[in-house]
């Protein structure tokens, strides 16, 4: 699912993303430095958090300046979010 998420964000933004996944994170991420974010992506269809399965996108900033911390997006309100960082 990351590499079609990625494609997808880029291909909606015009945005070039790239992977910034540990091997320990819950979930992959991919990250862009010029606009100060990492977006963790979706590793489900559906939400169950006791499984740790995720079906929604988070972004965070690498230094605190984007607030979108802990909330959860579809894939519609991440691409405007992006966009509207640009």
């Amino acid at each position: 699912m990351t590499e079609q998420n990625k494609f997808n964000i880029e291909a909606e933004t015009g945005i070039k993303f790239l992977d910034s996944s540990w091997h320990n994170d819950l979930c992959d991420s991919i990250a862009n430095e010029d606009l100060n974010i990492q977006i963790f992506l979706p590793n489900s269809d559906v939400e169950d958090l006791n499984n740790e399965q995720f079906n929604t996108y988070t972004i965070v900033s690498f230094d605190g300046q984007v607030q979108h911390e802990e909330k959860q997006y579809t894939f519609e309100e991440i691409v405007d979010i992006i966009n509207k960082l640009k």
